[in-house]
């Protein structure tokens, strides 16, 4: 039966928006990125109506941003409810910058001999982490991590994995020192695999690069 005398559609049996416009988040702007947005939008119903919208649905104006999550309805009177329905979009691949502490190889040209021989190298270093995302039920199918995801270790000849690079590792010495000389990036950390938002079906993948040295 209706509850309310301007009730806009029978009884409120329709979920209908009471915030005059979504509210907008920029989770990442603090790190420089704009392409992340929250739309959060505030509704009313009947609690005895009130179901779950499925995870995904897009935004009725934003179409590219989809649910994430719903707040838990809250009774405002008259046997209404009321809650947030919050919506996010599929963020554009960024970069962004951090400082580290992190151990580089050490040096054995010959292990045997000392020849050639740094100890392992501890730096703070500048990282740059590169965040990729997608929209997936399924991330560990969807979204794997590529060869280039992994930290670079170094292995002997026995396959033990060593805190340092000569001419039996892999790399080499002789790779590894090129890679100083040339400034390449390389994985120093672990990759990630998180939610984007906490909620939701969105996901974001970081991976964790510095300069060797």
């Amino acid at each position: 039966m209706p509850r309310n005398d301007d009730a806009p559609n029978t009884g409120w049996q329709t979920a209908v928006e009471v915030s005059s416009v979504p509210r907008i988040l920029t989770p990442f702007s603090g790190i420089g990125d704009t392409s992340a947005k929250i739309y959060e939008r505030d509704f009313v119903q009947n609690g005895d109506y009130w179901t779950p919208l499925a995870l995904d649905t897009a935004d009725s104006v934003f179409t590219s941003a989809f649910l994430i999550e719903e707040t838990q309805p809250q009774q405002i009177g008259n046997g209404l409810v009321q809650w947030t329905r919050r919506f996010g979009t599929v963020p554009s691949t960024f970069s962004h910058f951090s400082a580290e502490q992190f151990t580089f190889f050490g040096y054995y040209d010959s292990f045997e001999t000392n020849a050639g021989y740094r100890d392992p190298l501890p730096r703070a270093t500048v990282t740059e982490i590169t965040n990729t995302f997608i929209k997936s039920t399924d991330p560990e199918t969807d979204f794997p991590f590529a060869s280039g995801d992994q930290k670079l270790l170094s292995q002997n000849n026995r396959g033990e994995f060593v805190g340092y690079v000569d001419a039996n590792t892999t790399p080499t010495i002789t790779t590894y020192q090129g890679y100083v000389t040339a400034g390449t990036q390389i994985v120093i950390r672990d990759p990630m695999i998180e939610r984007c938002y906490g909620s939701g079906n969105i996901w974001r993948k970081q991976v964790f690069k510095a300069e060797a040295q």
